[in-house]
């Protein structure tokens, strides 16, 4: 596989080269860190069973056969996100990078923190974007500073809000009731977390590895989606008397 796909990196002796090798025994050993890989054959009754032979756990055919970028892969996860979204911020770039690199290492409350930040981080954008969308000046007015006063919750509320009111004016998958309910409800669940990974508390409520996977996984369409709405409000203020 290495040989027609990267031909360039294969030695004239058909080996990998060395510093190849060593990156080969590294990503190894995270994907076992990882629970994606375990030593030996699945069958371990099997003479030839252990060393050097490794087996795919069932959460890990799981993470194997998802078709999106997946956290696992660090670089390809934020470049995705890139690529899908372009006008992302970088901040939440940098909180999700956190986010991923504390999953990889089993730090799952500092992962919920972290991604918590970054859907904090859109939707501190978002309300800033939606009340331009209105043609009367005092009800812009008293719409932003509503926005950006209260908690998290209360930003979450009043932008859901906004849509539900002004749902047949809004672009795309936005103009309907499905679009939006599924983005309250993934934005409450990131932010429940946030709050239950960032509250102290004997003993903390941990998220499990596999909640966290879904979180992440869901994570990109779902700041594509608030950047789309973002974007549509930016390049049409006014347009809601």
């Amino acid at each position: 596989m290495a040989r027609e796909r990267f031909p360039e990196y294969i030695s004239p002796n058909d080996m990998l080269r060395d510093e190849d090798g060593a990156r080969l025994k590294h990503v190894i050993w995270d994907m076992i860190i990882e629970r994606i890989l375990i030593p030996g054959t699945a069958n371990p009754s099997a003479i030839t069973d252990g060393w050097p032979r490794f087996s795919i756990t069932d959460y890990g055919v799981t993470v194997i056969e998802e078709q999106k970028p997946v956290p696992y892969d660090a670089d390809g996860y934020l470049s995705a996100i890139r690529r899908a979204t372009p006008t992302v911020n970088d901040a939440v770039i940098e909180y999700l990078a956190e986010a991923v690199g504390t999953f990889r290492t089993g730090s799952y409350l500092a992962s919920a923190v972290m991604l918590g930040a970054a859907s904090e981080m859109v939707f501190n954008e978002l309300s800033m974007a939606i009340p331009h969308t209105l043609s009367c000046a005092s009800k812009r007015d008293k719409l932003a500073a509503k926005m950006q006063r209260g908690k998290m919750r209360d930003r979450i509320g009043t932008v859901i809000g906004w849509c539900r009111n002004n749902v047949q004016l809004l672009p795309g998958t936005w103009s309907g009731d499905e679009q939006v309910e599924d983005i309250e409800r993934i934005a409450d669940l990131i932010r429940r977390r946030r709050n239950e990974a960032g509250h102290p508390e004997n003993p903390p409520r941990r998220p499990s590895r596999e909640q966290m996977y879904s979180y992440l996984m869901v994570f990109p369409e779902y700041c594509s989606h608030l950047y789309a709405l973002m974007e549509w409000a930016k390049a049409n203020p006014g347009c809601i008397v």
